[in-house]
């Protein structure tokens, strides 16, 4: 299942109001997400998820997938949806940035991805991007 982030404003009105996953993806479908700017993670995000939550269940990063809300579980194998408002959006920029590629490289081998690391350029490159311009994102990914 794919892993994307969409990098764009969703007025807090709306967010708030998303609760369902099908609420979420009227509310992407609503603001013009797939014409926002966005990063492939592939099938990457779930790895990253786990190695997260796994290795680092208190890092700043595993807000990706925490979200500042986040669309409920509901068994229909659709994707998880994560907003992250733009103070967030920020702050995990700033501590991948921090922290740096070996940390997230030992976490993901010690779950058994190493070769997910690559993704840490482009997912660093974007969310510093996306926090320069004050932007919100919205992380969609499957198990």
């Amino acid at each position: 299942m794919p892993s994307i982030i969409y990098a764009t404003q969703a007025p807090e009105e709306f967010v708030d109001q998303a609760v369902s996953k099908s609420d979420w993806y009227q509310l992407l479908e609503k603001i013009g997400a797939e014409s926002s700017p966005m990063l492939d993670g592939e099938d990457s995000f779930p790895a990253w998820q786990y190695a997260l939550e796994a290795h680092a269940p208190d890092a700043v990063v595993g807000k990706l997938f925490r979200g500042d809300r986040k669309s409920a579980e509901d068994g229909s194998g659709d994707p998880h949806i994560a907003y992250l408002n733009n103070s967030s959006v920020a702050l995990v920029a700033h501590e991948l940035g921090r922290l740096g590629r070996d940390y997230f490289e030992d976490i993901l081998q010690k779950s058994g991805s190493k070769s997910d690391i690559w993704l840490f350029e482009s997912l660093s490159d974007f969310l510093t991007q996306a926090a320069d311009q004050g932007t919100s994102i919205f992380v969609l990914w499957g198990d």
